[in-house]
């Protein structure tokens, strides 16, 4: 099992290489809003990623469909939709 370092709001953490993002923070207990319970049907587990882009898939149908294009201007994405592949700095977003 391969472990990937995650920076989470300056909080650093080791992740299972290969799982869901989502499911590391639930397993760290970091809070983390989504109605849907990390199914990519709410939209609202968004994240902003400030280093590590270069580890990330493309977008999915449900990134775009919430987020649009905005990923190459702000680097949000939907924590649900990403698996751990390399090292990441993240960002919480804090929206009401």
């Amino acid at each position: 099992m391969e472990e990937i370092e995650l920076t989470i709001d300056g909080k650093v953490i080791k992740a299972e290489k290969g799982k869901n993002l989502y499911d590391v923070f639930n397993e760290h207990k970091i809070p983390l809003r989504s109605s849907c319970g990390g199914y990519g049907k709410c939209g609202e587990c968004v994240i902003k990623i400030t280093e590590g882009k270069e580890h990330l898939p493309a977008l999915t149908l449900e990134e775009n469909q919430y987020l649009g294009n905005v990923f190459y201007i702000t680097k949000e994405r939907l924590c649900c939709r990403l698996p751990v592949e390399g090292k990441l700095s993240i960002e919480l977003i804090k929206k009401d």
